[in-house]
């Protein structure tokens, strides 16, 4: 009888941890569309989505630089500004930050273990 019972308390360590609570996979992050815009004509945008995949893809939590990496370099001409919107997908819900300003000392947090801008 007691053999039977290390038995089940050892299958039950292995499957849900010492803790004996399961432990649920973390959704993963995946870039959904990244687009920079110029803020003074509207119609110059850049596609982001691949250099912002590269970083975050994968991860249950990413911060994101939104400068000039996300567009390979400086694109508009010096003294004009532009912003970045992503929009990102965690365990089958859709998220998006943004707009914010291009800066190449600025970052974007984004998360999916908790998500506190649903």
């Amino acid at each position: 009888m007691s053999l039977r019972i290390v038995f089940a308390g050892a299958i039950i360590s292995l499957f849900c941890g010492p803790s004996g609570i399961i432990a649920q996979s973390q959704p993963v992050l995946h870039i959904e569309k990244c687009i920079v815009r110029a803020d003074t004509d509207k119609t110059k945008t850049r596609d982001c989505t691949a250099n912002a995949a590269r970083i975050c893809n994968g991860s249950s939590d990413c911060e994101l630089p939104i400068g000039s990496n996300l567009t390979d370099g400086p694109w508009l001409p010096k003294g004009q500004t532009a912003s970045v919107s992503v929009k990102f997908s965690c365990g089958g819900k859709v998220f998006a930050r943004g707009p914010h300003a291009q800066n190449d000392h600025a970052t974007l947090i984004l998360k999916c273990s908790l998500n506190v801008f649903e």
